[in-house]
């Protein structure tokens, strides 16, 4: 607020009227002239004050140039120019002196003498001569330097914004209202503050202050507040633009900092700069190329002619790591699934990660996952390769590719031979042995492995040699399927084959019609029998078994049943052989063998028929004749 200057009032004085009606026309022709005289003077180039260098606009404009009492006319220097009169400049009713961006060297005096009248300036250098400069108007002063020879009174107000006072001689009183930012310095007087000084005008005197606030400075701390009154840096930071990148990733090229970081226009007369200092005026650490690394640097505006520095505004740069990525490598047996995963060392927990998995080079489209499961390996899928790159999503940084090779590792290649014995104590007193081999086809010669055997898919247990056994088999264990489960001790692959025993009671030949395949397995007792029998052809032989239905101390009564085995293709001329000996089919029972080819005939007889097996006295003929009975293949 504008402080009014104080005026005195004296005691009351009387006019006549002849007196008032001249004061009266006097005031009215004032008032016509300064409206007839409201000009705007305007340089068109530099020079002297009394020359040409004036346009004139809005009023009469009868000179060549401005008068040095300026009433209700404004006065423009925009170059540089001198006055060299020795009349004094003063400003009067509704008068305006403006310097803007130029220098102006008056070697007489300026006074604005009405409170109604301006002084302004901006980034201007102004040198006034001798005398006492009046301020009983306003002087605003904006980015400027104003040289004294004399002293400076102000009595209104005066306005600095960056501006400062420079008396050679002569002192600086203030007795209204000095307000803004700048600095006074008084190299020869004195300076009295008796109205309201602000706190932010640094001021030095040699001689003697009075009613300041504040401390008295250096003339070197006003000197580095003046250096920058003329520099058009301003009082305000540059702004940031909130779009400009500012986040790296590790590895990537940091940017050299440049106006793309800022939205704000760069005064003229100035640049923008870059420092990793706070204090803008640190030159050595002023950016010249690219930043040095991740870290916060200041931006600001600079005048390197009078080393002026705007406020700062602080930029944050940061580096962010790369996701550090590892893939193991896999391997699998043929068939088997296998799964890869993205490991990164370096999680953060605070964010999320992308992945995207190729095949070589080739994009999987949906293995967005951290792990990859290949199903079904083959043989040709070994040596493939699979690789994922991942993304942080917070940083959208992006790993180095990691790669996993897959081996596929073959099955032990196992076969298993069917196995063929006669019955435990059949035949020629057969031990009812078969042993099964484990034959590997496909095995190396520094390859191992472990076996483990089952009998109808029941475990056996300490059966796991390459080898097993079956140790006195009977007829339970005909057709039983004996399996081994094959696993290589390297790959851990495993295969698994089956043989089937099949278990053949070697009491039991094909008497009939066998292709030459008769052995003759017959046992002694059948054998006796066999050549006993009376109403069989010679060329038939005999099996049989003893249906016992008394005790065994007892056979009297028993029937021993006569089986005839005969191939099935040839069974019709059998019954016609049978016939010719009088045996009709209806004596006997006849019941085909699907699985054997065969036909078994059964001729009940009676142990009675058989006398000379009954014998009291020989009870062990009987004996051998029950003895090897046989059950199996036979219905």
């Amino acid at each position: 607020m504008k402080k009014p200057r104080q005026i005195k009032h004296w005691g009351a004085t009387h006019f006549t009227p002849r007196i008032l009606n001249l004061i009266l026309t006097s005031l009215i022709l004032l008032g016509m002239q300064s409206q007839l005289s409201a000009q705007t003077w305007t340089t068109t180039g530099p020079g002297d004050w009394e020359s040409p260098i004036w346009k004139c606009t809005g009023g009469p404009c009868n000179t060549d140039w401005p008068d040095n009492n300026i009433t209700g006319a404004t006065v423009q220097i925009l170059h540089d120019v001198t006055y060299s009169s020795n009349s004094p400049i003063n400003l009067r009713n509704r008068a305006t002196l403006e310097v803007i961006g130029a220098s102006f060297t008056n070697f007489s005096n300026l006074n604005i003498n009405s409170a109604s009248a301006l002084f302004k300036t901006d980034n201007a250098m102004v040198s006034i001569g001798p005398g006492v400069m009046n301020v009983d108007g306003q002087v605003l002063l904006t980015n400027s330097i104003i040289t004294k020879d004399g002293n400076v009174v102000n009595n209104l107000e005066i306005e600095v914004n960056n501006a400062c006072f420079t008396l050679d001689s002569g002192n600086f009183n203030n007795y209204g209202t000095f307000s803004g930012t700048g600095g006074v310095k008084v190299l020869s007087g004195n300076i009295n503050n008796y109205g309201t000084w602000s706190n932010d005008i640094l001021y030095y005197y040699s001689n003697n202050g009075n009613g300041l606030p504040g401390g008295l400075s250096t003339i070197e701390e006003v000197d580095a507040t003046c250096a920058c009154a003329l520099s058009n840096v301003g009082n305000a930071a540059p702004v940031l633009d909130a779009e400009a990148d500012t986040s790296f990733c590790e590895g990537e090229a940091l940017p050299v900092l440049d106006a793309s970081y800022i939205t704000s226009g760069i005064p003229s007369g100035s640049e923008l700069k870059w420092s990793t200092n706070p204090d803008a005026l640190v030159t050595g650490d002023h950016l010249t190329a690219e930043v040095p690394g991740p870290g916060t640097y200041y931006g600001f505006y600079y005048d390197a002619t009078n080393n002026c520095a705007s406020p700062t505004v602080a930029l944050l740069l940061t580096v962010d790591p790369l996701p550090q990525v590892a893939v193991d490598n896999q391997s699998a047996c043929v068939g088997d699934d296998v799964t890869f995963s993205a490991n990164i060392t370096n999680s953060d927990p605070s964010t999320t990660y992308s992945y995207k998995w190729y095949k070589g080079t080739s994009l999987l489209e949906g293995e967005t996952s951290s792990a990859l499961t290949v199903g079904a390996v083959t043989t040709d899928m070994d040596a493939d390769v699979y690789k994922v790159v991942v993304t942080n999503d917070v940083t959208q940084c992006i790993g180095e590719e990691a790669f996993g090779t897959l081996t596929v590792n073959v099955l032990p290649d196992v076969s298993v031979a069917d196995q063929e014995v006669c019955a435990f104590g059949t035949g020629d007193n057969s031990d009812g042995n078969a042993t099964f081999t484990a034959n590997i086809a496909n095995g190396g010669p520094s390859d191992t492995y472990s076996y483990q055997w089952y009998e109808n898919d029941v475990l056996i247990n300490g059966a796991t040699a390459a080898m097993y056994t079956v140790s006195g088999a009977t007829s339970v264990q005909n057709n039983g399927v004996y399996k081994v489960v094959v696993t290589n001790d390297v790959t851990a692959c495993t295969f698994e084959a089956s043989g089937t025993l099949k278990v053949n009671n070697c009491d039991i030949i094909c008497v009939y019609d066998c292709d030459f395949k008769t052995e003759d397995k017959l046992s002694p007792a059948l054998l006796e029998l066999f050549q006993s029998y009376p109403i069989l052809p010679e060329d038939y032989t005999l099996i049989y078994r003893i249906d016992q239905g008394a005790t065994p101390s007892d056979f009297s009564d028993d029937t021993v049943i006569v089986e005839i085995v005969v191939n099935a293709d040839s069974y019709g001329q059998f019954l016609d052989d049978l016939l010719v000996i009088g045996i009709d089919d209806t004596d006997f029972l006849s019941v085909y063998n699907q699985g054997e080819g065969f036909r078994v005939v059964t001729v009940p007889v009676l142990i009675s028929d058989l006398g000379y097996l009954n014998d009291e006295d020989d009870l062990l003929a009987f004996n051998r004749v029950y003895e090897p009975a046989v059950v199996n293949n036979n219905n």
